[in-house]
């Protein structure tokens, strides 16, 4: 940080920090001292080459145990198209604007076309939105506040959506660019004189744009935090930043790009949700909102949390001698003195925590289907809001930042270590469909998240055993027809097998059926034996059973079930 008038004249008075004598009541300086002053001036390089490379350790080794699944099927669909026309085709419904899909073609052009590969994207864009997070706390509070609002950052769950194959980290990585790149032409705003801020202002318009070329969400999830922190610094300097608001209008283009395509999305996939939310109750309010955070509270806590916080709690106890330091050749936030960062970054990392509730309410008022990782700004949000906290409280919050940090990383470590020492594992549930004699009959798969993976991983000569029996009313019925018309959608696209329920138990004698744990999907064998079939078990590995089933029925039975469609 650039050291004001008063500081480099105390710095010229003072040797430096490592030079000066033991403390006036006697005591040396301490490891914690050493610690501080060692990662104030060598933040950047502790930072890229140990955090970073840290959390791309790890997420290579998780990539390999993780099985690619359903969402992430669609993203390889769209990417692997041999034309634009039927990349094109293809978007809609895997439902997100086509930056991540073209990142994705490019890694599976150089590399090939791997689980690695094709979330090698996710995973640059993680330690890209890292590395925005160190930045933006690093220029209010200092370099080891940077560091903690990291570690925080990769100590939350959400940080797993850093080697899926799916656009949230590239989300995080473009919100993240934006807050840095305003802060940055707000400080050259109101410095003295002011400094240029073109390419500040360029980073601003890039970052908000690919926000919104990466999720239909986007524009919320970039302007939320922006907002908030740009009204709270309008309220204080009394002026609006023309150039700034210049620059935000600059995503119009974008936006003529993304809109059309998430208008097919809603008229595919989402006309469901959204009528299913109307009229809007109370009663549908709240059973929205407690099942969406029932599945949106892991994205932030994880089972270190109690660990956690007991150690916070005893590090505020700390022996005195841990308190003291004697860093004045450093600035004063780097010293560990009280920062003070400015109050609109603080509202921004305010409104970027509480993306979660902001999206979740905009989803429900618009298109009525929710998801959590659709508010991931909520994990840099917290990072940026506790850092920043802390950050203005002194020298004795300073280490037990440094002890928290410590505590972290070495968690991090220890499940980085066990990633890595685990055998790459295999797809789970499909060695009993694969190896089980199946004579050339056909596989029926009762759930369409687990068909979209068995249909991926299945051998060449198999895919087309592998079927999907498709009934838009019963899956209306039971709270899965986004899921069944995607997967429709891109039948011809991909030579999958998907048959009309009625029209399959009509052809078809004597098949294999394929259920899963997910009890949503457990009545296909039910309703299967109501129809006439009888089944007998062949496998089971605890979480999948395949059944053989063979036709009972008199041909009376039969046409008297399809007779009641």
């Amino acid at each position: 940080m650039q050291l004001t008038k008063m500081e480099e004249s105390d710095e010229s008075a003072n040797p430096p920090a490592t030079d000066l004598p033991p403390f006036a009541s006697g005591n040396a300086r301490d490891l914690g001292d050493l610690c501080y002053d060692a990662l104030s001036r060598y933040g950047f390089l502790s930072l890229l080459l140990l955090l970073l490379a840290l959390v791309f350790i790890r997420s290579v080794s998780e990539s390999h145990l993780k099985v690619i699944w359903y969402d992430e099927v669609f993203s390889v669909i769209v990417a692997t198209q041999p034309t634009w026309h039927r990349f094109a085709l293809a978007m809609p419904a895997d439902g997100n604007p086509p930056l991540y899909p073209l990142l994705t073609r490019l890694s599976i052009h150089l590399f090939g076309l791997s689980d690695v590969a094709i979330r090698l994207p996710a995973m640059l864009s993680f330690l890209a939105a890292l590395f925005g997070i160190y930045v933006f706390v690093r220029k209010e509070c200092g370099v080891v506040f940077g560091l903690l609002a990291v570690v925080l950052t990769f100590s939350e769950s959400g940080w797993t959506y850093s080697y899926e194959a799916r656009p949230y980290a590239l989300l995080l990585a473009f919100m993240m660019l934006a807050l840095v790149s305003w802060q940055s032409a707000a400080n050259a705003a109101e410095a003295t004189p002011p400094r240029p801020r073109r390419l500040a202002l360029a980073g601003l318009a890039v970052g908000i744009a690919g926000s919104i070329l990466s999720h239909g969400i986007g524009l919320i999830e970039v302007g939320f935090p922006l907002l908030l922190g740009e009204a709270v610094r309008l309220y204080r300097t009394r002026r609006p930043d023309w150039p700034v608001l210049a620059t935000a209008l600059s995503i119009i283009p974008a936006l003529a790009i993304v809109l059309p395509m998430m208008r097919r999305t809603s008229a595919l996939l989402l006309i469901y949700t959204h009528a299913g939310m109307h009229p809007l109750t109370l009663s549908k309010v709240y059973a929205f909102c407690t099942s969406n955070i029932r599945m949106t509270m892991p994205l932030l806590l994880n089972s270190n949390l109690v660990e956690i916080v007991v150690i916070a709690i005893l590090l505020t106890w700390v022996p005195p001698w841990l308190v003291h330091s004697r860093a004045e050749g450093l600035s004063a936030s780097d010293r560990g003195t009280p920062a003070h960062p400015s109050a609109e970054s603080i509202a921004a990392a305010f409104g970027a925590s509480l993306l979660i509730p902001a999206t979740m309410l905009f989803m429900m008022f618009t298109t009525g289907y929710y998801n959590c990782r659709y508010g991931i700004g909520s994990i840099a949000g917290v990072a940026l809001l506790g850092a920043l906290m802390i950050g203005r409280q002194g020298r004795r919050q300073t280490t037990i930042c440094l002890g928290l940090m410590a505590l972290l990383v070495l968690l991090f470590v220890h499940g980085t270590l066990t990633a890595i020492r685990q055998p790459s594992r295999q797809p789970a549930g499909f060695a009993a469909i694969f190896s089980a004699p199946h004579g050339g009959l056909p596989i029926v798969i009762s759930d369409p998240f687990n068909y979209a993976l068995t249909w991926w991983y299945a051998p060449p000569s198999m895919k087309n055993q592998i079927v999907y029996l498709t009934d838009k009313p019963t899956a209306i019925e039971r709270g899965y027809v986004v899921t069944e018309v995607a997967l429709v959608e891109e039948k011809p696209l991909i030579s999958a097998r998907m048959d009309d329920y009625y029209g399959f138990i009509a052809a078809q004698d004597h098949f294999l059926l394929d259920t899963d744990g997910d009890i949503r999907f457990l009545f296909l064998k039910d309703r299967l034996e109501s129809a006439g079939y009888r089944s007998t078990l062949l496998a089971d590995d605890g979480f999948n059973h395949l059944y053989d089933m063979q036709r009972s029925a008199s041909p009376g039975t039969i046409n008297s079930i399809m007779n009641t469609r």
